[in-house]
């Protein structure tokens, strides 16, 4: 999970998920750094191809529609292929 150092509100959100999603069982690596300048708005999860999103991916999306939170999926190559990262960027 990352969110960015200078949004206090963003970062609130992602050490609240990270809190529930812990106390869940996920293992979830939580990093706050400065997002660059144009960084999309809102939350993504960063999947490595839409072909082969772990399915943990669509679960926490469903997870976070179920509390009024909306996500969004975007292909990113760096991302491993097993894995996934939530982005909390700046609020739309």
């Amino acid at each position: 999970m990352e969110a960015p150092v200078s949004d206090p509100e963003a970062l609130a959100l992602a050490e609240q998920l990270v809190k529930n999603l812990r106390s869940a069982g996920w293992e979830v690596p939580y990093f706050s750094r400065e997002l660059s300048v144009g960084s999309a708005a809102g939350l993504e999860i960063l999947i490595n191809d839409f072909k082969t999103a772990p399915e943990r991916a669509q679960t926490l999306a469903k997870a976070l529609d179920a509390i009024g939170i909306p996500s969004r999926a975007k292909a990113s190559p760096a991302t491993p292929e097993d894995s996934l990262t939530l982005v909390i960027g700046p609020r739309e």
